[in-house]
C-alpha cells in the first residue's frame, strides 16, 4: 500500500518509519498528490472543493455528499470506513492513500478500538460554526480488489444541524450546493428511530422532507446523483419490509435512483459485526 508519511509526518498505524510493516515506496502507476494540494491539506486537516480542485483535475475522484440530521451516524460511517481500511478489514478494498490523514485521525479520536479487535463505538460528533459556508471533505484512495481498479473519494464531513436547518428552512440550501457536483449522496438515517411507531412516522416524514429539499438542490442535474439511504444502528433494529419500502419510495418518487442499506458502523452486540454494511456501502459508491 502507499504510505502517507511523506505528507503527514506520521504512520497511520503509529509505527516508526523503519518498523512499519506496511511502508513501501509508491508504485509507478500511482501518481502522487500535487505538492500545492498537500500543503493546503496539511494546514487544514481537511479540505474544501476549491482546495481539492488540483486533485480533481488530475484524475477521477468521486465526490460523496454525506447528509443527515444530528446523531444519525454520519461521522460514525466515515470513521468506521477509515478504521476498517486502516486495519485491512474493509472487505473488497485495500487502503492506498489519504491526503487528509490527520483529518481522519481527528474525527476518529473518540472511537474506542481495542489493540486487538474491532471498533466498539464513537464518542465525538462533527462540530463547526453553523455560519460556515464551505463544507469540509475527507479524502481517501482505495483499491477495488475485485475489479483491480482505484477508488478515490472526497467525503463531506458536515454537522447534522445543516440538514436539520435545510428541512426547516429551504433558504438554507446555499451551503449544500456542492451536491450538484456530487457523484452520489448518502442520506444517513438514525435506525433507532424505527423502534418506536411515533418516532418512525416522524423520522420518515422528516426524511421525505429532506429528500425533497435535496431534489430541489440537484434539480437540473441530468441525471441527479444516485441516493443511498443509509440506515444506521443495525445492531439495534432491523428495517421491516414496509419501512424499507417507504424509504425507497421517498427517493424514487423524487427522481433519484435509490438504494436502501442498513449498516452498523459500530456494534454493541456480538451478533452484528462492527462495520457491518460499510463495505457494501463503499461498493455501491465505487460502482455507480
Amino acid at each position: 500500500m502507499d504510505c502517507a508519511v511523506a505528507e503527514t509526518g506520521a504512520c497511520m498505524h503509529g509505527y516508526e518509519l523503519e518498523s512499519c510493516p506496511q511502508y513501501v515506496k509508491a508504485s509507478a502507476d500511482e501518481s502522487p498528490i500535487a505538492a500545492p494540494l498537500m500543503a493546503t491539506f496539511r494546514r487544514t486537516d481537511a479540505c474544501t472543493l476549491e482546495d481539492a480542485r488540483p486533485l480533481l483535475r488530475q484524475r477521477y475522484v468521486r465526490v460523496v455528499g454525506v447528509v443527515g440530521e444530528a446523531e444519525a451516524g454520519k461521522t460514525a460511517c466515515l470513521v468506521s470506513l477509515y478504521l476498517l481500511a486502516a486495519r485491512g478489514m474493509l472487505r473488497g478494498f485495500d487502503f492506498r492513500h489519504s491526503a487528509t490523514l490527520r483529518g481522519f485521525h481527528r474525527v476518529s479520536e473518540g472511537a474506542r478500538w481495542p489493540e486487538h479487535g474491532t471498533p466498539m463505538g464513537l464518542t465525538t460528533r462533527t462540530e463547526y460554526p453553523l455560519h460556515e459556508r464551505s463544507p469540509s471533505f475527507l479524502h481517501i484512495r482505495l483499491a477495488d480488489v475485485e475489479h483491480a481498479a482505484p477508488v478515490e473519494l472526497l467525503l463531506s464531513d458536515l454537522p447534522g444541524e445543516w440538514s436539520r436547518e435545510l428541512v426547516d428552512d429551504e433558504s438554507k440550501s446555499d451551503r449544500l450546493r456542492f451536491l450538484t457536483r456530487a457523484d452520489v449522496i448518502w442520506l444517513v438515517v438514525d435506525g433507532r428511530c424505527w423502534t418506536d411507531d411515533w418516532e418512525q412516522k416522524w423520522i420518515n416524514r422528516r426524511t421525505c422532507w429532506l429528500v425533497e429539499r435535496l431534489a430541489t438542490i440537484v434539480r437540473g442535474s441530468k441525471p441527479p446523483p444516485p441516493l443511498v439511504l443509509v440506515v444506521t444502528r443495525k445492531d439495534h433494529v432491523s428495517l421491516t419490509p414496509e419501512g424499507r419500502a417507504k424509504l425507497q419510495q421517498a427517493g424514487t418518487s423524487r427522481g433519484f435512483k435509490t438504494e436502501v442499506l442498513e449498516v452498523a458502523p459500530f456494534s454493541e452486540i456480538e451478533e452484528v459485526s462492527p462495520g457491518s454494511g460499510i463495505a457494501d456501502l463503499l461498493a455501491i459508491t465505487a460502482r455507480t
